[in-house]
Protein backbone atom coordinates (compact mmCIF):
# COMPACT_ATOMS: atom_id res chain seq x y z
CA UNK A 1 0.00 0.00 0.00
CA UNK A 2 1.43 3.34 -1.08
CA UNK A 3 0.05 6.58 0.32
CA UNK A 4 1.32 9.83 -1.22
CA UNK A 5 -0.22 12.04 1.44
CA UNK A 6 -1.74 11.47 4.91
CA UNK A 7 -3.17 8.14 6.09
CA UNK A 8 -5.96 8.50 8.65
CA UNK A 9 -7.12 5.42 10.51
CA UNK A 10 -10.08 6.16 12.79
CA UNK A 11 -9.97 2.87 14.65
CA UNK A 12 -6.83 0.78 15.06
CA UNK A 13 -3.85 0.01 12.88
CA UNK A 14 -2.31 -3.43 13.36
CA UNK A 15 0.86 -4.56 11.67
CA UNK A 16 1.53 -8.29 12.15
CA UNK A 17 5.07 -8.15 10.82
CA UNK A 18 7.68 -5.34 10.60
CA UNK A 19 6.71 -1.70 10.18
CA UNK A 20 9.40 0.67 8.96
CA UNK A 21 9.26 4.46 8.47
CA UNK A 22 11.84 6.24 6.38
CA UNK A 23 10.97 9.61 7.89
CA UNK A 24 9.76 10.74 11.31
CA UNK A 25 7.47 8.55 13.34
CA UNK A 26 5.20 10.75 15.41
CA UNK A 27 2.60 9.82 18.01
CA UNK A 28 0.44 12.75 19.08
CA UNK A 29 -1.41 10.78 21.78
CA UNK A 30 -0.39 7.76 23.81
CA UNK A 31 1.61 4.89 22.38
CA UNK A 32 1.44 1.35 23.81
CA UNK A 33 4.05 -1.25 22.93
CA UNK A 34 3.34 -4.79 24.12
CA UNK A 35 6.47 -6.28 22.68
CA UNK A 36 10.01 -5.20 21.82
CA UNK A 37 10.82 -1.81 20.32
CA UNK A 38 14.10 -1.32 18.40
CA UNK A 39 15.25 2.24 17.72
CA UNK A 40 18.30 2.87 15.54
CA UNK A 41 18.08 6.65 15.89
CA UNK A 42 16.67 9.12 18.41
CA UNK A 43 13.31 8.55 20.05
CA UNK A 44 11.67 11.82 21.04
CA UNK A 45 8.54 11.56 23.17
CA UNK A 46 6.78 14.63 24.56
CA UNK A 47 4.44 12.64 26.80
CA UNK A 48 4.81 9.46 28.82
CA UNK A 49 6.09 6.11 27.61
CA UNK A 50 4.96 2.81 29.10
CA UNK A 51 6.65 -0.39 27.98
CA UNK A 52 5.58 -3.78 29.36
CA UNK A 53 8.55 -5.70 27.88
CA UNK A 54 12.20 -4.93 27.30
CA UNK A 55 13.53 -1.58 26.06
CA UNK A 56 16.69 -1.50 23.97
CA UNK A 57 18.02 1.70 22.41
CA UNK A 58 21.15 2.07 20.30
CA UNK A 59 21.27 5.84 20.66
CA UNK A 60 19.83 8.57 22.87
CA UNK A 61 16.50 8.33 24.65
CA UNK A 62 14.84 11.53 25.83
CA UNK A 63 11.65 11.45 27.86
CA UNK A 64 10.18 14.76 29.07
CA UNK A 65 7.62 13.21 31.37
CA UNK A 66 7.44 9.56 32.50
CA UNK A 67 9.28 6.40 31.50
CA UNK A 68 7.95 3.06 32.82
CA UNK A 69 9.72 -0.15 31.86
CA UNK A 70 8.51 -3.49 33.25
CA UNK A 71 11.33 -5.54 31.73
CA UNK A 72 15.08 -5.07 31.36
CA UNK A 73 16.54 -1.92 29.85
CA UNK A 74 19.77 -1.59 27.90
CA UNK A 75 21.19 1.80 26.90
CA UNK A 76 24.37 2.18 24.89
CA UNK A 77 24.33 5.96 25.11
CA UNK A 78 22.83 8.75 27.23
CA UNK A 79 19.47 8.74 28.98
CA UNK A 80 17.90 12.09 29.91
CA UNK A 81 14.77 12.43 32.04
CA UNK A 82 13.92 16.08 32.59
CA UNK A 83 10.80 15.29 34.63
CA UNK A 84 12.67 13.26 37.29
CA UNK A 85 12.57 15.58 40.31
CA UNK A 86 13.34 13.02 43.02
CA UNK A 87 14.05 9.33 43.53
CA UNK A 88 11.18 7.63 45.42
CA UNK A 89 11.80 4.93 48.02
CA UNK A 90 15.39 6.03 48.52
CA UNK A 91 15.88 3.48 51.30
CA UNK A 92 14.37 0.61 49.34
CA UNK A 93 17.07 -2.12 49.28
CA UNK A 94 15.47 -3.71 46.21
CA UNK A 95 16.42 -0.74 44.00
CA UNK A 96 19.85 -1.38 42.48
CA UNK A 97 21.72 0.08 39.52
CA UNK A 98 24.67 -1.22 37.54
CA UNK A 99 27.23 1.56 37.02
CA UNK A 100 30.24 1.46 34.73
CA UNK A 101 33.19 3.10 36.49
CA UNK A 102 35.98 5.08 34.72
CA UNK A 103 38.27 2.08 35.16
CA UNK A 104 35.84 -0.01 33.04
CA UNK A 105 34.70 -2.08 35.98
CA UNK A 106 30.96 -2.71 36.43
CA UNK A 107 29.89 -1.73 39.93
CA UNK A 108 26.48 -2.49 41.45
CA UNK A 109 25.18 0.46 43.48
CA UNK A 110 22.03 1.23 45.40
CA UNK A 111 20.39 4.67 45.59
CA UNK A 112 22.67 6.04 48.38
CA UNK A 113 25.72 4.83 46.41
CA UNK A 114 24.35 6.57 43.33
CA UNK A 115 24.03 9.84 45.25
CA UNK A 116 27.62 9.42 46.47
CA UNK A 117 28.75 8.92 42.88
CA UNK A 118 26.83 12.04 41.83
CA UNK A 119 28.72 14.14 44.39
CA UNK A 120 32.12 12.42 43.98
CA UNK A 121 33.54 14.28 41.00
CA UNK A 122 37.04 15.41 40.21
CA UNK A 123 38.09 18.92 39.15
CA UNK A 124 36.98 18.25 35.56
CA UNK A 125 33.48 17.13 36.64
CA UNK A 126 34.10 13.44 35.95
CA UNK A 127 32.68 10.85 38.34
CA UNK A 128 35.44 9.27 40.36
CA UNK A 129 35.94 5.57 40.90
CA UNK A 130 34.93 5.37 44.56
CA UNK A 131 34.98 1.58 44.56
CA UNK A 132 38.67 1.23 43.66
CA UNK A 133 40.63 4.46 42.93
CA UNK A 134 42.98 3.96 40.01
CA UNK A 135 46.62 4.40 40.98
CA UNK A 136 48.85 5.71 38.24
CA UNK A 137 52.61 5.81 37.90
CA UNK A 138 55.11 7.88 36.02
CA UNK A 139 58.80 8.63 36.13
CA UNK A 140 59.79 8.30 39.80
CA UNK A 141 56.22 8.72 41.07
CA UNK A 142 53.01 6.91 41.93
CA UNK A 143 49.80 8.88 42.33
CA UNK A 144 46.00 8.96 42.29
CA UNK A 145 44.83 11.22 39.49
CA UNK A 146 42.04 12.92 41.46
CA UNK A 147 43.35 16.32 42.45
CA UNK A 148 40.07 17.33 44.12
CA UNK A 149 39.20 13.94 45.61
CA UNK A 150 39.34 13.03 49.25
CA UNK A 151 41.51 9.97 48.65
CA UNK A 152 42.92 8.55 51.90
CA UNK A 153 45.94 6.26 52.08
CA UNK A 154 46.16 3.69 54.85
CA UNK A 155 49.22 1.71 55.92
CA UNK A 156 48.50 -1.23 58.23
CA UNK A 157 44.82 -0.19 58.26
CA UNK A 158 41.91 -0.79 55.88
CA UNK A 159 39.97 2.18 57.24
CA UNK A 160 42.21 5.28 56.91
CA UNK A 161 40.78 8.37 58.57
CA UNK A 162 43.29 10.88 57.16
CA UNK A 163 45.13 11.56 53.90
CA UNK A 164 47.99 9.46 55.31
CA UNK A 165 47.05 7.11 58.14
CA UNK A 166 49.91 4.93 59.45
CA UNK A 167 49.10 2.49 62.24
CA UNK A 168 50.46 -0.49 64.09
CA UNK A 169 48.51 -3.10 66.05
CA UNK A 170 49.21 -1.40 69.39
CA UNK A 171 51.71 1.34 68.55
CA UNK A 172 53.68 2.87 65.71
CA UNK A 173 56.88 0.91 65.34
CA UNK A 174 58.80 3.40 63.22
CA UNK A 175 58.31 5.92 60.43
CA UNK A 176 61.39 7.00 58.50
CA UNK A 177 61.95 9.49 55.67
CA UNK A 178 65.45 10.29 54.48
CA UNK A 179 68.88 8.88 53.73
CA UNK A 180 69.71 5.25 54.53
CA UNK A 181 72.82 5.83 56.71
CA UNK A 182 70.98 8.33 58.93
CA UNK A 183 70.48 7.70 62.64
CA UNK A 184 67.43 5.48 63.28
CA UNK A 185 67.06 5.82 67.05
CA UNK A 186 63.79 7.82 66.90
CA UNK A 187 60.21 6.73 66.35
CA UNK A 188 59.98 9.23 63.49
CA UNK A 189 63.10 10.01 61.44
CA UNK A 190 63.23 12.66 58.72
CA UNK A 191 66.41 13.82 56.99
CA UNK A 192 67.04 16.45 54.31
CA UNK A 193 69.80 15.18 52.07
CA UNK A 194 70.30 18.65 50.50
CA UNK A 195 70.78 20.38 53.89
CA UNK A 196 68.98 23.43 52.51
CA UNK A 197 65.27 23.11 53.35
CA UNK A 198 63.37 23.51 56.60
CA UNK A 199 62.99 20.25 58.50
CA UNK A 200 59.44 21.02 59.69
CA UNK A 201 56.82 23.55 58.60
CA UNK A 202 53.35 23.72 60.17
CA UNK A 203 50.78 26.45 59.62
CA UNK A 204 47.32 27.47 58.46
CA UNK A 205 45.78 28.63 55.21
CA UNK A 206 45.83 32.41 54.83
CA UNK A 207 42.28 33.60 55.48
CA UNK A 208 42.67 36.56 53.08
CA UNK A 209 44.32 35.11 50.00
CA UNK A 210 43.09 31.49 50.47
CA UNK A 211 46.04 30.28 48.42
CA UNK A 212 49.03 30.97 50.64
CA UNK A 213 50.04 29.18 53.81
CA UNK A 214 50.88 31.12 56.95
CA UNK A 215 53.70 29.22 58.68
CA UNK A 216 53.24 29.28 62.45
CA UNK A 217 55.91 26.75 63.46
CA UNK A 218 59.05 25.66 61.69
CA UNK A 219 62.42 24.06 62.36
CA UNK A 220 65.21 25.19 60.05
CA UNK A 221 67.82 22.84 58.63
CA UNK A 222 70.27 24.21 61.21
CA UNK A 223 67.93 23.30 64.08
CA UNK A 224 66.57 26.78 64.86
CA UNK A 225 62.97 26.71 66.13
CA UNK A 226 60.55 29.48 65.12
CA UNK A 227 57.05 29.91 66.55
CA UNK A 228 54.53 32.64 65.67
CA UNK A 229 51.48 33.00 67.90
CA UNK A 230 48.74 35.43 66.82
CA UNK A 231 46.30 34.56 69.59
CA UNK A 232 46.13 34.83 73.36
CA UNK A 233 47.46 31.34 74.08
CA UNK A 234 51.04 31.00 75.36
CA UNK A 235 53.67 30.48 72.67
CA UNK A 236 55.32 27.61 74.53
CA UNK A 237 53.89 25.25 77.15
CA UNK A 238 56.09 22.56 78.77
CA UNK A 239 54.87 20.00 81.30
CA UNK A 240 57.50 18.08 83.26
CA UNK A 241 57.36 15.32 85.86
CA UNK A 242 60.52 15.53 87.97
CA UNK A 243 64.04 16.82 87.48
CA UNK A 244 64.83 19.57 85.00
CA UNK A 245 62.13 20.96 82.71
CA UNK A 246 64.59 22.73 80.37
CA UNK A 247 68.35 22.36 79.92
CA UNK A 248 70.27 24.33 77.26
CA UNK A 249 73.81 23.30 76.30
CA UNK A 250 76.43 25.31 74.42
CA UNK A 251 78.42 24.21 71.39
CA UNK A 252 81.19 22.82 73.64
CA UNK A 253 78.76 20.81 75.77
CA UNK A 254 78.73 23.21 78.72
CA UNK A 255 75.43 23.90 80.44
CA UNK A 256 74.12 27.38 79.65
CA UNK A 257 70.69 27.36 81.30
CA UNK A 258 68.66 25.03 83.51
CA UNK A 259 65.04 25.31 84.66
CA UNK A 260 64.31 22.94 87.53
CA UNK A 261 60.90 21.41 88.14
CA UNK A 262 60.51 23.53 91.31
CA UNK A 263 60.77 26.77 89.32
CA UNK A 264 64.47 27.42 89.97
CA UNK A 265 66.21 29.01 86.96
CA UNK A 266 69.97 28.51 86.89
CA UNK A 267 72.36 30.36 84.60
CA UNK A 268 75.70 32.13 84.84
CA UNK A 269 74.66 35.56 83.61
CA UNK A 270 71.47 37.46 82.76
CA UNK A 271 71.48 40.67 80.74
CA UNK A 272 68.37 42.88 80.84
CA UNK A 273 67.99 45.71 78.32
CA UNK A 274 66.36 48.86 79.72
CA UNK A 275 65.47 52.16 78.09
CA UNK A 276 66.49 54.33 81.10
CA UNK A 277 68.67 54.11 84.20
CA UNK A 278 68.09 56.15 87.38
CA UNK A 279 70.99 58.60 86.99
CA UNK A 280 68.32 61.30 87.21
CA UNK A 281 68.68 60.96 91.00
CA UNK A 282 71.88 63.00 90.77
CA UNK A 283 70.21 65.88 88.91
CA UNK A 284 70.16 69.16 90.85
CA UNK A 285 66.38 69.46 90.63
CA UNK A 286 65.71 65.91 91.92
CA UNK A 287 63.36 66.07 94.91
CA UNK A 288 64.98 63.89 97.56
CA UNK A 289 62.91 63.23 100.66
CA UNK A 290 64.35 64.41 103.92
CA UNK A 291 65.28 61.77 106.45
CA UNK A 292 62.31 62.78 108.58
CA UNK A 293 59.97 62.39 105.56
CA UNK A 294 61.57 59.03 104.73
CA UNK A 295 61.12 57.82 108.29
CA UNK A 296 57.48 58.91 108.30
CA UNK A 297 56.77 57.09 104.97
CA UNK A 298 58.36 53.84 106.19
CA UNK A 299 56.36 53.98 109.43
CA UNK A 300 53.09 54.40 107.44
CA UNK A 301 53.67 51.90 104.57
CA UNK A 302 56.22 49.40 105.79
CA UNK A 303 58.47 49.66 102.70
CA UNK A 304 60.63 52.17 100.86
CA UNK A 305 58.91 54.73 98.62
CA UNK A 306 58.88 53.79 94.91
CA UNK A 307 59.18 50.05 95.60
CA UNK A 308 56.31 47.52 95.48
CA UNK A 309 55.02 46.04 98.69
CA UNK A 310 55.36 42.38 99.64
CA UNK A 311 51.67 41.86 98.78
CA UNK A 312 52.14 43.30 95.29
CA UNK A 313 55.15 41.03 94.68
CA UNK A 314 53.18 37.96 95.79
CA UNK A 315 50.23 38.86 93.56
CA UNK A 316 51.98 40.13 90.42
CA UNK A 317 55.48 38.68 90.57
CA UNK A 318 58.73 40.51 90.05
CA UNK A 319 60.09 42.18 86.93
CA UNK A 320 63.85 41.75 87.14
CA UNK A 321 64.69 44.73 84.96
CA UNK A 322 62.28 47.10 86.69
CA UNK A 323 63.15 45.99 90.21
CA UNK A 324 66.85 46.34 89.43
CA UNK A 325 66.16 49.88 88.22
CA UNK A 326 64.18 50.68 91.40
CA UNK A 327 66.90 49.23 93.59
CA UNK A 328 69.53 51.31 91.79
CA UNK A 329 67.36 54.39 92.36
CA UNK A 330 67.31 53.64 96.09
CA UNK A 331 71.06 52.95 96.12
CA UNK A 332 71.71 56.30 94.48
CA UNK A 333 69.33 57.99 96.93
CA UNK A 334 71.18 56.29 99.80
CA UNK A 335 74.38 57.65 98.30
CA UNK A 336 72.93 61.16 98.44
CA UNK A 337 71.82 60.59 102.04
CA UNK A 338 75.31 59.34 102.85
CA UNK A 339 76.88 62.41 101.22
CA UNK A 340 74.50 64.65 103.18
CA UNK A 341 75.45 62.90 106.41
CA UNK A 342 79.11 63.13 105.50
CA UNK A 343 78.74 66.87 104.96
CA UNK A 344 76.96 67.14 108.29
CA UNK A 345 79.68 65.14 110.02
CA UNK A 346 82.38 67.31 108.43
CA UNK A 347 80.59 70.41 109.67
CA UNK A 348 80.35 68.91 113.16
CA UNK A 349 84.01 67.95 113.13
CA UNK A 350 84.97 71.49 112.13
CA UNK A 351 82.72 72.88 114.81
CA UNK A 352 84.21 70.44 117.33
CA UNK A 353 87.76 71.50 116.45
CA UNK A 354 86.78 75.10 116.96
CA UNK A 355 85.26 74.29 120.33
CA UNK A 356 88.36 72.35 121.37
CA UNK A 357 90.57 75.29 120.38
CA UNK A 358 88.43 77.70 122.35
CA UNK A 359 88.49 75.33 125.33
CA UNK A 360 92.30 75.22 125.27
CA UNK A 361 92.46 78.98 125.25
CA UNK A 362 90.10 79.05 128.23
CA UNK A 363 92.33 76.59 130.08
CA UNK A 364 95.37 78.76 129.45
CA UNK A 365 93.56 81.83 130.70
CA UNK A 366 92.40 79.99 133.82
CA UNK A 367 95.95 78.90 134.60
CA UNK A 368 97.19 82.45 134.23
CA UNK A 369 94.50 83.68 136.63
CA UNK A 370 95.47 81.00 139.20
CA UNK A 371 99.11 82.07 139.05
CA UNK A 372 98.17 85.68 139.64
CA UNK A 373 96.21 84.77 142.77
CA UNK A 374 99.14 82.77 144.13
CA UNK A 375 101.42 85.75 143.94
Amino acid sequence: MKVDSNLLVKDSLRVQKDMRTEGDFRVEGEAYFFNKVYMFDDLLVDGGVEISANLQAGNNVKVDNKLTVSGKSTFDDNVKMSGLDYIPNINNPNIELLAKLPSGELYKVDIPDLITLMYSKDCQGNIQDIASPAWNNGLNKIFVNYSCANVKVGIRTSDPQYFLDVREMAHLDRLKVGAIPANEDGMINGFDITNSRDLIQLGVLNATTQNQSDVRFRVSNKGAIYSKNLGSDPSLVLHNGTGQAIIVFGSNGSKLLQLDNNGMLRTREIKVDLDAWPDYVFDEDYQLLTLDELSSYINRNGHLPGLPSAYEIEENGLNLGEIQKMQMEKIEEQSLYTLQLNDRISDLETENEQLKSELEELKIQMNEIREMFKE
